[in-house]
């Protein structure tokens, strides 16, 4: 395929090449294509957005940013109980030489020693 490049394009694709940010002139003929694919599929998106928001299919924006925020706190408390459980010894095997936990006679428990 033989494309002709407009002449005030050449310069800059020239200088590119020259300065390695494209190998080949082939490479950035490649790249541009992806961006311009890229620039389409990010306009029917948009579009889908809008059509969303002409039937009334969207959230407001702070409605959304709120459950966003209490997912990512409830994310971060979970991760915080398992790392309180792991420090804890809860999920040691039973012949882990590392401080463990012992029932008392009478209920209660003690820090049991490694033998």
């Amino acid at each position: 395929m033989t494309i002709d490049v407009p002449q005030e394009f050449e310069s800059f694709i020239a200088s590119l090449v020259v300065r390695r940010r494209f190998l080949p002139e082939r490479e950035f003929l490649a790249e541009s294509l992806r961006l311009l694919q890229a620039k389409q599929s990010l306009a029917e998106e948009i579009q889908k957005g809008f059509e969303q928001i002409d039937d009334r299919r969207s959230v407001d924006g702070k409605v959304a940013f709120a459950k966003l925020r209490s997912q990512l706190q409830e994310q971060a408390k979970r991760k915080h109980a398992n790392v309180r459980s792991i420090r804890c010894g809860r999920d040691r095997h039973p012949g882990d030489q590392r401080l463990q936990r012992e029932p008392l006679p009478g209920g209660g428990q003690r820090d049991a020693r490694p033998h």
